[in-house]
């Protein structure tokens, strides 16, 4: 068996296929967030949080200029590996995993596409890093009225355990306009589990008449892809309580959600002298996501 070796046009055959085919499976939240381009570094500054503002009104007759100091805050982001890879076992193989359709080229591109939904679920729910230099943690922290929809919440009556509603849609929408988040400019999505989406159809389809005309349902998968200024992501991997059997839906506001590529996605294909001179298929991109605005991102119980 020969070992022939590996051209640059295979590498770079390899490189564009794997680009083309991430752009086609690409990662389901990369459209419901900001992109933060030209980061770099171990840890970079994503976004300066600056504080509401009020004009002076009915300034004194000849007084001072105005010098009026807001809050700020930065929100930092640190990049994440993410890496596939793959040995080619037949020789004859070699000429083929550059071709579009070879699993080398839609098995890892699909890897690399569900890692980075992967990063960027974790965002909605772990620490975020802010202060001048980013060493500084904040957990997300929960507080009714402000950023959480509880399980058993209800617009009127006693309270009772429920799935996805249209109150705490509603609900979840008011709390976001309380925080001032512009809700004629923003993009608003919202992630759900199966069952959700399952709860949702049924509620919409054949219980809610009178919302029916707020949603675009399709029929055919049984799908609920919006209702009213809500965007919904299908996302079966959401945190659950097994012993509650309770999921937490993120609903969040485009601006509040950030993400950058530090080192974009590259590829890499040669021999492993390891492996007995097998061709290994290799890639690897740095991706990080972080939350910006904590009242932009509302938590519903389900």
């Amino acid at each position: 068996m020969g070992f022939g070796p590996i051209t640059d046009a295979q590498r770079v055959g390899y490189q564009e296929n794997v680009t083309l085919a991430l752009q086609q499976k690409r990662s389901r939240y990369r459209d419901f967030f900001t992109y933060q381009p030209n980061l770099k570094g171990r840890v970079a500054l994503a976004i300066e949080v600056v504080g509401q503002e009020t004009a002076i009104v009915d300034g004194a007759r000849g007084g001072d200029t105005p010098a009026i100091e807001g809050s700020l805050e930065d929100t930092w982001m640190k990049p994440r590996q993410l890496e596939w890879g793959k040995l080619v076992e037949k020789e004859d193989q070699v000429k083929n995993m550059t071709d579009y359709t070879s699993t080398y080229v839609q098995t890892g591109a699909a890897a690399i596409a569900r890692g980075e939904d992967m990063i960027l679920r974790q965002s909605f729910f772990g620490p975020r890093l802010i202060g001048q230099d980013g060493t500084a943690s904040e957990a997300l922290t929960l507080t009714a009225d402000y950023n959480f929809v509880p399980i058993n919440y209800v617009a009127s009556g006693a309270a009772a355990n429920s799935g996805i509603t249209i109150e705490k849609l509603n609900y979840a929408i008011t709390l976001l306009a309380a925080n001032e988040v512009d809700m004629e400019r923003d993009v608003i999505a919202m992630a759900i589990g199966a069952k959700q989406e399952n709860q949702l159809y049924n509620l919409l389809q054949y219980t809610s008449k009178d919302y029916r005309d707020k949603a675009v349902l399709d029929t055919e998968r049984q799908r609920v892809a919006s209702f009213g200024p809500i965007t919904f992501v299908r996302d079966q991997n959401l945190p659950t309580n097994g012993t509650a059997k309770q999921r937490r839906c993120p609903l969040w506001v485009k601006s509040g959600m950030h993400y950058a590529e530090f080192d974009p996605l590259q590829t890499q294909m040669d021999r492993n002298p390891q492996k007995k001179f097998r061709v290994q298929a290799y890639m690897e991109e740095w991706f990080g996501a972080t939350r910006g605005e904590n009242g932009k991102l509302i938590m519903v119980d389900c």
